[in-house]
């Protein structure tokens, strides 16, 4: 038999954020339940312990409204227009001005240019590991760039002597990842942080192993080697099928119902989404079965070629600074596009308005 609770009432006022007055009587029930429920749970607790109890349950009620209430109101900010023209407004500053020191410091002191990336790759990355995962996007964090990225940083910071990772850094930068800037449609928009993210993880390495190939910096293997091309495709080869068959093991297999269920974006789901694309027609060749082998298959090819690209670049100066001003031009191109659609399509609409107000008057 659940004891007299008058006590209850002066607790609730005292530890909830809203007066007594102020609840509703099926607030006071939902706690007047909560404190029966906890007397069957544990009947041999005394009423002292029942309160005690209690009062925890209260506080962590009380806390946790007050926490959920200041996400609300931040997410509410963050989406606000005012918090986003702001937000834009700096990156756009920021970006101007790392790109100005970029160009500096790849004609003054190249060889500092990985102490840079090493930088900004840190902060940028950081920064998309936070929004991905708000978005759901966290498994495309698997994706084989951000691998590529990770054993760069590796390369640059911790073992610059090492020929496996000197081979395949420079197979993967000057090769798949280049590719990817206009497969993906890649563009330098310096306001959205996003964009410039991705566009950093797909165009930043080759630029830094370009600096450090080229003008010698002595530190790293891959600026005074050139090893033969057998070698040097086995070595990105299998450290490539090293990242390949983790990939399939958690996209495919662990953590694929996972995904549908939640509704959680990966490139493959993202890359398959047009049913009317080409990606979407050839992964069905073989039916619904085999998508995510020829998905793989495809993903394999263009690394392939790429590793082969890249290889030329190692072995002339000319090729590789083309190659990179090439898709250089491409982001550039793309941004363009982006920036002139987009004012275009607010011009247009200023003049339907003015057309408006001039058939008023």
């Amino acid at each position: 038999m659940l004891p007299e609770t008058p006590w209850l009432t002066q607790l609730f006022s005292a530890l909830s954020p809203f007066s007594m007055s102020r609840k509703t009587a099926d607030a006071f029930e939902e706690n007047s339940a909560k404190l029966s429920e906890l007397s069957q749970l544990h009947p041999d607790k005394s009423l002292e312990e029942l309160k005690e109890m209690m009062k925890h349950y209260l506080h962590r009620e009380s806390l946790r409204s007050r926490i959920g209430g200041k996400i609300t109101r931040l997410k509410a900010k963050i989406g606000s227009a005012a918090f986003r023209r702001r937000t834009y407004k700096w990156v756009f500053t920021f970006n101007l001005l790392r790109l100005l020191a970029e160009f500096f410091l790849l004609g003054k002191a190249p060889c500092w240019y990985p102490v840079w990336h090493i930088f900004w790759a840190v902060v940028l990355l950081s920064c998309r590991i936070v929004y991905y995962r708000v978005q759901k996007y966290h498994y495309f964090l698997v994706d084989f760039c951000y691998y590529a990225n990770a054993l760069l940083l590796l390369y640059l910071w911790k073992f610059p002597d090492s020929v496996w990772l000197g081979c395949a850094v420079w197979g993967y930068s000057l090769g798949s990842l280049l590719f990817s800037v206009p497969l993906y449609s890649n563009m330098i928009v310096l306001h959205n942080l996003d964009k410039t993210t991705s566009n950093f993880i797909h165009m930043a390495p080759a630029i830094t192993l370009w600096a450090v190939r080229w003008f010698n910096c002595s530190d790293y293997w891959i600026a005074h080697n050139t090893p033969d091309l057998l070698p040097f495709f086995l070595r990105g080869f299998l450290l490539y099928l090293l990242w390949a068959v983790l990939y399939y093991l958690i996209i495919f297999i662990l953590t694929f119902k996972r995904c549908q269920t939640k509704h959680n974006l990966t490139l493959y789901t993202w890359m398959l989404e047009d049913t009317s694309a080409w990606p979407y027609k050839l992964s069905g060749v073989l039916g619904e079965r085999f998508r995510p082998v020829i998905f793989m298959s495809v993903h394999l090819s263009v690394f392939s070629v790429g590793l082969v690209v890249s290889y030329l670049c190692l072995l002339s100066f000319v090729f590789c600074t083309g190659l990179i001003m090439l898709i250089g031009f491409v982001c550039v191109r793309n941004a363009a596009s982006y920036y002139i659609d987009y004012f275009g399509k607010d011009y247009e609409k200023r003049l339907q308005e003015l057309k408006v107000l001039e058939k008023q008057q």
